[in-house]
């Protein structure tokens, strides 16, 4: 059963400390299980250092969802500007954990252990007047170091709402607002995705037509996704790409949908504590926003995990927790992630439970099932074991040998195939990661150039034969070749493929060697022009593939070919994923065995060619070579 802990700092200052009142009980109790008051000392230090860290993280100049200006930066973080927001950011945490050991709290804290353990659902309340307090890092205070916990605030003015029941399903009202220099086509995409649920898009609407739903139909859930802003303490949606509006702009509409049922609204958008002050004011039940300036990456990451978990029947909060904790793994390239979201909750109105698939619905379709089954008995009885042994027989067969899609395996741009974490210099890390999100841009291959320079050479100097290829990423330098083959439109295509297996060190190393190559003779092709042409052609643009290297299996000595094998046939038949270009030949592949099994495929249609292939039996095989010398039994070396 869920525990409701109520911290209420019900008077003082970080000059002068905080008297704060705490309670807890179960969910929904009339009584309390414990109650206690305690106080927190001055510690004027807070504001200084939740500055400094504010100023650090919004100097990260990231892509994010805040008023979108006009000369906005929109580059990734620079290391040393990662680094101080870090830097801050642990002093400040530290800090306020020092804070909450203080011994006039000691008390309360002793009682917030006892009542409180690691398999409890904890929900933490939290009220105060206080704008700072507001903004704090408590997910990080390790009193409450539960996967399970999770914070929200609430407020002086609630109030229970009477509302008219809504539909079986989860009715969703997404505005899909400003998305200058944003993506929020993911956002939709996801809600597009969501079980049971029923969903109007108003991709940005006037001012009218919004007021126009709210007041028309019965909604469950509000959802925005562009830029915002707040501004002395009220906050701002951009609906368009030339209108704003704030909260109390609509505020009889709100009321209206709060009156009909709406529970829950998400502002997937940048500084939200002001746009949640004011939803608080109509009593809505509960709101989601974010803290600061949100970057697009990290707010479509919020939005997945979010959803994956709450649309799963479990509570608001647990959802808002686990997706809270998903963004830890990506803080090395996001610092502070994990911060952002928070709850705001009418203390009057229960957690809104995402609605499962009505069991009404299902009990008229096994009805209708049943008719059918007793129409049809006759029939079924004769031809139902056929079917189930054709249902069993197919079932077998796709699981011996299930279809493998391998468009997630090869990429010549949009994606990056080899593992990072096998990339040596840390500092481009975090860079690399951003390049994987939006730096391939067939709308801006200016654009693309640069951040692909940026990222490999720190500069927009201009790259010839002479410049230093960064030996750790070849991968990026060949993806940056692309754009340039792309940009000019006189180009033609090869392939490598390379036996890149995640989490096999040995294998990530071959495979960025054989890369290295392949990246060297690109750029000097490209930086060629004229003087070295390839059929015709000024530029050279190369798909990559992982093919996994066609493992032997230990018990009967075969190779796992099937991966190899669906590469080599969408090479050879060109399909989508390379633009429907001819591949005019392949680098590749890396083991014998893997060779092999697409040697056939490329006979007579590709040209291909194995740099570290030393199997003789390769020999024999039409239109295809190798580079190294055939090591056998009888080879003399």
């Amino acid at each position: 059963m869920t525990k409701l802990v109520t911290l209420d700092f019900f008077e003082g200052s970080f000059e002068n400390g905080f008297s704060v009142k705490v309670d807890i009980k179960y969910q929904d109790a009339a009584r309390s299980l414990a109650g206690i008051d305690g106080k927190l000392p001055s510690e004027s230090e807070i504001p200084k250092l939740y500055s400094e860290w504010q100023s650090a993280y919004r100097g990260l100049n990231l892509r994010n969802r805040l008023e979108a200006f006009e000369n906005q930066v929109t580059n990734v973080a620079l290391l040393e500007d990662a680094e101080n927001c870090e830097k801050c950011a642990k002093t400040l945490s530290n800090l306020l954990n020092r804070w909450f050991w203080s011994p006039s709290f000691r008390e309360a804290r002793d009682m917030l252990i006892r009542q409180t353990s690691q398999e409890d659902d904890v929900q933490i309340w939290l009220k105060s007047k206080n704008p700072i307090l507001h903004r704090l890092p408590w997910h990080l205070w390790d009193l409450f170091d539960n996967s399970k916990a999770e914070f929200a605030w609430i407020t002086d003015s609630y109030k229970l709402n009477k509302t008219t029941k809504t539909s079986e399903r989860n009715r969703v009202l997404a505005i899909l607002g400003s998305s200058k220099g944003i993506n929020i086509d993911t956002d939709r995409k996801m809600l597009e995705n969501l079980p049971n649920a029923e969903i109007k898009f108003l991709v940005q609407p006037s001012k009218d037509d919004l007021s126009d739903e709210l007041w028309k139909d019965k909604w469950d859930i509000l959802f925005f996704a562009g830029h915002s802003f707040s501004q002395s303490g009220a906050g701002r949606i951009y609906i368009n790409e030339n209108e704003s509006l704030a909260i109390n702009e609509l505020t009889s509409a709100l009321q209206n949908a709060i009156k009909s049922g709406l529970k829950l609204a998400i502002f997937n958008s940048c500084d939200g504590l002001g746009l949640a002050r004011s939803l608080s004011e109509l009593h809505i039940p509960q709101v989601i926003v974010m803290r600061e300036p949100i970057p697009d990456a990290v707010a479509q990451r919020f939005l997945e995990y979010f959803l994956e978990y709450f649309s799963n029947g479990n509570s608001l909060y647990t959802s808002v927790s686990y997706a809270k904790g998903r963004l830890e793994a990506i803080e090395d390239y996001f610092p502070c992630a994990s911060w952002l979201p928070i709850i705001c909750q009418n203390p009057a109105e229960d957690s809104l439970i995402w609605k499962k698939t009505s069991i009404s619905i299902w009990a008229k379709f096994l009805a209708t099932f049943k008719k059918i089954l007793a129409t049809f008995k006759k029939i079924l009885a004769k031809f139902l074991p056929m079917f189930i042994l054709g249902v069993l027989a197919a079932t077998l067969i796709y699981l011996i040998s299930p279809p493998i899609d391998v468009t997630q395996r090869i990429s010549y741009g949009e994606k990056f195939l080899i593992d990072n974490k096998f990339v040596t210099d840390d500092k481009k890390v975090p860079l690399r990661y951003s390049l994987s999100r939006d730096a391939f841009n067939p709308k801006d291959w200016n654009g693309t150039i640069s951040r692909f320079k940026n990222y490999l050479y720190g500069t927009d100097q201009n790259i010839t034969s002479e410049t230093p290829l960064q030996k750790n990423d070849p991968e990026s330098l060949i993806y940056l070749n692309n754009a340039i083959a792309e940009q000019n439109g006189n180009y033609a295509t090869i392939a490598v493929s390379v036996p890149a297996v995640e989490d096999t060190k040995y294998l990530i190393d071959v495979s960025q060697e054989i890369l290295r190559g392949v990246a060297q003779v690109q750029n000097e092709v490209n930086q060629g022009g004229e003087k070295q042409r390839i059929n015709n052609a000024y530029f050279l643009k190369v798909v990559i593939a992982k093919d996994d290297n066609a493992p032997i299996n230990k018990e009967d000595k075969k190779s796992d070919d099937r991966i190899v094998k669906a590469i080599a046939k969408n090479f050879v038949e060109n399909k989508n994923f390379v633009g429907n270009e001819k591949i005019l030949a392949v680098v590749g592949h890396n083991s014998t065995s893997a060779s092999l099994a697409a040697a056939d495929i490329y006979k007579d249609k590709l040209l291909a060619i194995s740099p570290t292939s030393n199997g003789g039996v390769l020999d024999n095989k039409n239109n295809y070579y190798r580079t190294v010398p055939f090591v056998g039994r009888d080879a003399e070396v």
